[in-house]
């Protein structure tokens, strides 16, 4: 075993037990998850793939899609461009607070929180909604 998944199964078997906080019941999906599944998976720059776990349970990513959004908006656009159309200000403000916009630009300040992810999301280029849907799948799928 290498070193990587050796300190994966390190940190599995230190973790598994911390059952602290509870399941989000307020979104259907979530409320549905077994509490009880755990698992770690890494996929290096050079593709090699280290996992432990409850890594193949399918589950929903709910806002980290926000993470993976903003990095194709950067990779279409460029950072300048985006930086136009989102700022990256830190808000304090949960990921779900009412749209807030910069008093100046009339962008959202943050694609973390809701109203700069749906910006993001909207920047997305494609011929009609279904192929930036599709496009947003694929990047999700790879």
């Amino acid at each position: 075993m290498n070193q990587v998944q050796a300190f994966l199964e390190q940190l599995y078997h230190e973790f598994k037990g911390v059952s602290e906080g509870r399941v989000a019941s307020y979104i259907p999906e979530l409320a549905r998850a077994n509490p009880g599944w755990f698992g770690i998976s890494i996929v290096t720059l050079d593709g090699r793939a280290y996992e432990v776990g409850d890594v193949a349970q399918k589950f929903t990513i709910q806002s980290i899609s926000k993470v993976f959004v903003y990095a194709m908006a950067l990779e279409d656009y460029g950072r300048e461009k985006l930086l136009k159309k989102v700022g990256v200000e830190p808000t304090g403000d949960p990921f779900n607070s009412l749209i807030r916009l910069d008093e100046d630009s009339k962008r959202p300040d943050n694609p973390m929180v809701n109203a700069g992810a749906i910006a993001t999301t909207g920047l997305i280029p494609g011929k009609d909604p279904a192929e930036r849907l599709n496009r947003l799948l694929a990047m999700f799928q790879r």
